[in-house]
């Protein structure tokens, strides 16, 4: 039965692609191919594909940067250089990982950030080789450990090579490419210090090499020492105590009324803690009095969100810390390649870094920590007060600058 259906449909399928055929007009049928000259017979032409391939070689806009540049810019430090490129705007120098600033293990590091996307999305190689990361749990590398003495160029892109180095290159690639067949000897030293006689740099650099073998084989190895001093916000009058301006929402800012937005003022504290302990009695959220004998709590002008002008708050200047953080380096890198032919090249590469770095950044602080009625440390021209509030206790806000400052 089910031979006979198939082939009743065979049958059927067959009359209709005939009927199809002697329906169609005459002249579709006999008019011949288009003809054109280039095409062949057995020409296939392909207009789209799906299948995939590897690209290796495609064009790309490239950022160059050469030995030349780097020396003329007479900076001790590559990023620092290397930030005047707009793709690389964002990347970390002493400043970004000093003080408070700093991440728990990055004081000192020079990082890159390609596109503001972030240290560990930027790929850093040398000539084209992944490099040691720097940052534990990161691919970031620490460019003071590249000598500076031996780049010939730096090439940064921006965009194309996660195709060839996958999603690590998804914000392009800084490749740092080093000088292949150094020969002699160089020796650089150089120092800077600001005009206010401070944040001083200072750098030496030896460098030599040798070619051999008529030029197949090279070995180079070069020595890099340099030094940072540590700079204290406090060493710049106009960043501390209560000189230091600061732009904050207008006070007498209202809806619809003709005052600029923020405005620049000077004295500006926290409205509600204090050095020496602000201290809570209502739990309103605002200190009523504070330190060990119970003065009255002066909240000066109130500046919006969390602020205040004068008073008996803590100055927010006071939480400022390290601008630069001291650091010291010494850095060893050892080149060898020797050509046997144009296929075959055997090569080494040896590094030995050692960095150190030190920055100090904000104390510690207690916000709204209850302290109960009968603690013996409660001034005693509180304690009717606080007795009559009925909250059993107080609340302390306290900055404790009196422990030392956490150092990184």
């Amino acid at each position: 039965m089910k031979n006979g259906l198939l082939t009743d449909l065979f049958s059927t399928a067959s009359l209709s692609a005939l009927a199809l055929a002697f329906a169609a007009p005459a002249h579709a049928q006999n008019a011949p191919p288009p003809a054109d000259d280039n095409i062949s017979n057995d020409t296939i032409i392909v207009t789209g594909s799906r299948i995939p391939r590897v690209v290796t070689d495609t064009p790309n806009p490239i950022v160059v940067v050469t030995a030349q540049n780097l020396q003329q810019a007479g900076t001790t430090n590559v990023t620092d250089y290397l930030r005047t490129i707009p793709a690389l705007v964002g990347s970390e120098t002493g400043y970004d990982n000093s003080g408070s600033r700093a991440g728990i293990g990055a004081t000192g590091l020079n990082l890159l950030n390609l596109r503001n996307l972030g240290t560990d999305r930027t790929l850093v190689l040398v000539d084209g080789r992944r490099h040691v990361a720097s940052f534990d749990g990161t691919q970031a590398v620490d460019i003071n450990t590249i000598p500076e003495d031996l780049i010939e160029r730096i090439d940064v892109t921006t965009g194309g090579a996660s195709a060839i180095y996958g999603a690590d290159g998804v914000t392009g690639v800084v490749n740092f490419i080093q000088k292949k067949n150094f020969e002699g000897l160089t020796a650089r030293a150089q120092a800077g210090i600001s005009k206010y006689g401070d944040a001083g740099q200072r750098l030496f650099a030896v460098t030599a090499g040798h070619n051999f073998a008529d030029g197949r084989g090279n070995i180079a190895v070069a020595y890099e020492h340099g030094e940072e001093d540590r700079l204290d916000v406090r060493q710049r009058k106009y960043l501390s105590g209560t000189d230091r301006i600061a732009f904050v929402l207008n006070p007498k800012d209202q809806p619809n009324s003709p005052v600029y937005k923020y405005i620049p003022l000077n004295d500006i504290r926290y409205y509600d803690t204090s050095r020496a302990g602000g201290i809570d009695i209502d739990f309103d959220g605002l200190p009523d009095y504070f330190g060990a004998n119970g003065t009255p709590f002066d909240h000066g002008r109130f500046v919006p969100d969390f602020y205040q002008q004068g008073g008996s708050a803590t100055l927010v200047s006071d939480y400022g810390n390290d601008l630069l953080p001291k650091s010291k380096r010494d850095i060893v890198n050892a080149l060898a390649h020797f050509t046997f032919s144009d296929a075959f090249e055997l090569y080494a590469e040896g590094k030995f870094a050692k960095t150190k770095a030190f920055s100090l950044g904000q104390p510690t602080y207690d916000y709204y920590l209850f302290i109960p009625e009968d603690n013996p440390y409660i001034p005693a021209n509180l304690r009717p007060l606080i007795s009559e509030a009925g909250n059993g206790g107080v609340l302390v806000n306290r900055d404790n600058f009196d422990f030392g400052q956490r150092a990184g």
